[in-house]
């Protein structure tokens, strides 16, 4: 045993940690779900120059990015109320 908290529950350190990136990814899924109206917009006004594999690819890595994010939001939420060491 080398730290000082009991085996049971995360450090006060610890849960703020996971609070701050909890929101952290919140804001990256908010952001990344306001500009999907903007590439939208985007898309419309110059169509002819934008190929449709762009537009594809645009939604694929949105959809990668917050799937990520909410992966992320579920472990640390899990962390928070388990109190693991093994958060990503």
């Amino acid at each position: 045993m080398t730290g000082s908290r009991p085996e049971g529950g995360a450090g006060a350190e610890e849960r703020a940690w996971a609070w701050v990136w909890m929101l952290v990814n919140a804001a990256v899924v908010a952001a990344l779900a306001a500009l999907i109206p903007f590439y939208r917009n985007a898309i419309r006004q110059y169509s002819a120059q934008i190929p449709p594999s762009r537009s594809w690819l645009f939604y694929i890595v949105v959809a990668l990015a917050m799937g990520n994010a909410i992966r992320r939001i579920i472990l640390q939420w899990k962390h928070f109320h388990r109190g693991d060491t093994d958060s990503t």
